[in-house]
């Protein structure tokens, strides 16, 4: 780790609920060049949820996200060229929809020309 290196991603002040339950709230997170982030705790406690949250497959509640020093909704592009996410179980995502399931991978992997979310599942049924 390099102490004194700007940070690549912070988040600051991260909540997230689901259905009136608090998950987490008030997580702040920072990496440098060289770190990694273990996330540990207990089934149900929002472990994945902040992942997602910190890869943008889901939406912000609370809190800021931060791409080397730009805000996270104005460094999207850029930021999931650099993303590497390995989840625990690929695959559909129960908790959303078809659409939505198409729009995380796409965000993962290069889009190819002319594809569209909707045509796709459409072709699908």
């Amino acid at each position: 780790m390099v102490e004194n290196a700007a940070a690549l991603l912070e988040g600051r002040e991260l909540g997230f609920s689901r259905n009136d339950r608090k998950l987490f709230a008030g997580v702040n997170i920072t990496l440098r060049p060289g770190e990694i982030l273990q996330v540990e705790g207990s089934n149900g406690s929002g472990k994945t949820t902040l992942l997602r949250l910190l890869c943008g497959f889901c939406p912000m509640q609370e809190g800021t996200l931060v791409w080397k020093g730009r805000e996270m909704a104005d460094s999207m592009d850029e930021y999931v060229q650099d993303l590497a996410y390995v989840g625990h179980t690929p695959g559909i995502k129960d908790d959303l929809t078809p659409l939505e399931n198409l729009a995380m991978w796409q965000a993962l992997v290069r889009r190819r020309p002319g594809a569209d979310e909707e045509q796709v599942l459409g072709r699908l049924g």
